[in-house]
């Protein structure tokens, strides 16, 4: 890795970044977890190695100088290549978990894309839209700041299908979902007590259940019958986060003592174990990485590792259900905003 080559394929100062996910020409892939993973998330101790890189800040030097000047010319400054390289730095620093960077970047990305005439001057490219959109609400829910795009886009003009397609993936969360899920996940590979769980959390979500009553979850038991599963584990982790923070007096989701539930987490999923179910239900995979996300230090390895992951989820949804995803992280938002003994955000 050598920051004159990477991810450049010349010096930055003469070229346009490399082509990333991010950058207006690339079609946002169709989601598979069922596809052997990518190095970056088989481990949660790769993406620090390549944050922490003497390339990756060489990188992220030359990057800024050429966004820095383009903005000196108005077409330049406003184009679409422009704000690609703006969202790859977004996604690199906010999984990095520098937080206050982040927010300058899309702070910069509004008065762009305000410049060039709002967001609905992305056109028909709708996979652009979605990434724009994406870091927009991640970098908003990391930052307890209210997202800037999301509330001037209205979500019912963007058909299920914006991406061409609609693939069959079951949304529903305890986050969001107009239907109870001890019902959807029948025959599930879902276990009789994690979907117990996950109604539970549902239900403390929506305020039907009382936050003023025990919502501690009974310990992990095995019997030599029914051993714990890792994909119980997951679900049981996640919800004692979660819990503890809808209570009428919350647990911040940042409590230190999330932290070796969130650690065990992430050692969790780094396992493939599980990818066939998240690939099938990926409104749980994103309540599950946005508990982790929320409980895990800004700068840590398992922060990286759940905003990452999150983002490849989040780009996903524009196969069918980005309108959900948006809804569950508003909700997620509100929680953890009054967690934390903040108002909440329009």
């Amino acid at each position: 890795m050598r920051s004159e080559g990477w991810p450049f394929p010349q010096p930055a100062g003469r070229l346009t970044p490399k082509v990333s996910v991010w950058m207006p020409s690339r079609i946002i892939p169709i989601p598979n977890f069922r596809s052997p993973r990518d190095s970056l998330h088989k481990s949660a101790q790769v993406l620090p190695y390549i944050h922490n890189s003497q390339e990756y800040f060489a990188f992220k030097v030359e990057t800024i100088k050429w966004i820095n000047g383009r903005l000196l010319h108005d077409i330049l400054g406003t184009s679409d290549t422009t704000i690609g390289s703006i969202l790859l730095l977004i996604s690199f620093e906010i999984a990095r978990g520098n937080i206050a960077e982040s927010i300058h970047h899309v702070n910069g990305l509004e008065r762009i894309v305000n410049l060039r005439g709002g967001i609905g001057s992305f056109g028909n490219n709708k996979h652009f839209l979605i990434k724009v959109l994406l870091l927009d609400l991640i970098v908003s829910i990391m930052s307890n700041t209210s997202p800037r795009f999301i509330q001037t886009t209205a979500l019912t003009s963007l058909p299920s299908n914006i991406l061409g397609i609609k693939l069959n993936r079951i949304s529903d969360s305890p986050l969001c979902s107009p239907r109870r899920l001890e019902y959807i996940l029948r025959g599930s590979p879902f276990c009789k007590k994690s979907i117990q769980s996950l109604q539970h959390m549902q239900d403390l979500a929506s305020g039907q259940q009382s936050r003023a009553l025990n919502s501690t979850l009974p310990p992990l038991t095995a019997t030599n019958n029914k051993p714990i599963t890792l994909l119980h584990r997951i679900i049981h982790l996640t919800a004692t986060i979660f819990a503890s923070a809808t209570h009428t007096h919350p647990e911040p989701f940042s409590s230190p003592l999330n932290l070796p539930i969130a650690q065990e987490l992430c050692q969790a999923l780094e396992s493939p174990t599980n990818d066939a179910t998240w690939d099938a239900f990926p409104g749980i995979f994103v309540w599950i990485l946005l508990t982790g996300a929320a409980a895990s230090p800004d700068t840590s390895p398992e922060h990286s590792y759940f905003v990452s992951l999150l983002m490849k989820v989040g780009l996903g949804a524009g196969y069918g259900w980005f309108e959900e995803l948006s809804k569950a992280m508003r909700v997620f938002t509100g929680i953890k905003r009054r967690a934390e003994g903040l108002a909440s955000v329009a």
